[in-house]
């Protein structure tokens, strides 16, 4: 890791983040706390990857949507082995979408999950239509396909 000398880092061990870790003069990085039997590291610089949908446009039986308001209501995310994700609308605080299961234990790190997540969208109506999905941890993340229930004002 010499090349990221100074450089501040995340490392995922075993789906465990460990954020703003810098690495020092050797190459090296200190964990803030022991991690035992660990299998899998991964070290690297943080990003978010961010995906803005298209504006959400349909034709009505009275005319397009175009220039009218609209809500969405509800987002089908299909997700495969995906560990983590954030929705919203541009502009707005992103909501989480929740991986782990009520079951699942607290010390233990959630599987990825390959399937559809439901959420519902608590934002109110704007003229744009658009989606944001987005991943800031350094989590496996593979977006399939979003599916939408929305209402146009007007109509």
């Amino acid at each position: 890791m010499l090349p990221l000398v100074g450089a501040t880092v995340t490392a995922v061990i075993d789906g465990r983040i460990f954020a703003g870790l810098t690495v020092n003069a050797g190459g090296t990085i200190t964990l803030p706390r022991p991690v035992p039997h660990c299998g899998r590291i991964v070290v690297g610089l943080p990003y978010a990857g961010r995906l803005h949908s298209m504006r959400i446009d349909l034709q009505l039986a009275s005319g397009s949507s175009q220039s009218r308001k609209r809500r969405v209501s509800e987002c089908v995310l299909r997700f495969f082995r995906t560990s983590g994700a954030k929705y919203g609308r541009e502009g707005q605080k992103l909501e989480c979408v929740h991986f782990r299961k009520t079951d699942s234990p607290m010390d233990m790190t959630p599987e990825p999950i390959t399937g559809e997540k439901v959420v519902a969208w608590p934002l109110g109506h704007d003229a744009d239509g658009s989606i944001i999905i987005e991943q800031d941890q350094p989590l496996p993340f593979t977006l399939l396909g979003i599916a939408v229930k929305w209402e146009v004002l007007g109509d």
